[in-house]
């Protein structure tokens, strides 16, 4: 199974993908990827940083920050058409990729969890100016996961244990979320306000009872 988990940052991604790989059905060998991406092809991070050591320049992420750091991620604007339309093609490559992985570990009875998946692309700030009908294309190519799950927290909840967004970009990629991916039957919101265990609780019977 191919299950990805997602919702702006601080809902508790990171955490309860990591409780399910912990406590899942043990019938699964179980294999977890805390990323956007299959990192099979390089991050435009590392190949920029490749190129400025080749030619002798420092590279530094004018994006990187404390975890937490407060309104970290208001601080740049979003990248333009070109620059999130290329990242996209280039990160959408490298799912199609791992669509191999992906058929290997349904042959293994593998169960992959994504704590992100390519549709950060969808709601992401960074990526506002994407065109959504090029994501929509790339789907075509990449695995179709099993479930997506939506955790679902109140903005002000997110805003007090992680404050790099404001509280109504939170609400925007809320509602963005529910707008682009509602209508997929393997779509399922789960709130998270519920608490870590009923959370967890909820989302291994929403895997055993598809597996």
């Amino acid at each position: 199974m191919l299950v990805v988990i997602i919702g702006p940052d601080g809902c508790g991604k990171t955490s309860i993908a990591e409780g399910v790989v912990s406590e899942v059905n043990s019938s699964f060998l179980v294999k977890e990827h805390i990323a956007t991406n299959f990192g099979i092809l390089p991050t435009f991070g590392d190949i920029k940083k490749f190129l400025k050591k080749i030619v002798g320049l420092k590279h530094t992420n004018k994006r990187a920050h404390e975890d937490g750091e407060y309104l970290a991620g208001m601080k740049h604007e979003p990248n333009s058409k070109l620059t999130s339309s290329i990242l996209c093609l280039w990160y959408g490559l490298d799912y199609f990729l791992g669509g191999l992985k992906i058929r290997s570990a349904n042959r293994k009875n593998k169960l992959v969890i994504f704590a992100r998946y390519f549709y950060d692309f969808y709601y992401q700030r960074v990526h506002l100016n994407l065109p959504h009908l090029l994501c929509n294309l790339i789907e075509f190519f990449i695995p179709t996961p099993d479930l997506i799950i939506f955790l679902k927290r109140d903005p002000e909840s997110i805003f007090k244990i992680k404050p790099e967004l404001t509280i109504k970009e939170i609400e925007r990629q809320n509602s963005q979320i529910v707008r682009n991916l509602s209508n997929r039957k393997d779509f399922h919101i789960i709130d998270a306000e519920q608490g870590y265990d009923k959370t967890l609780k909820q989302i291994k019977e929403l895997i055993e009872r598809e597996h």
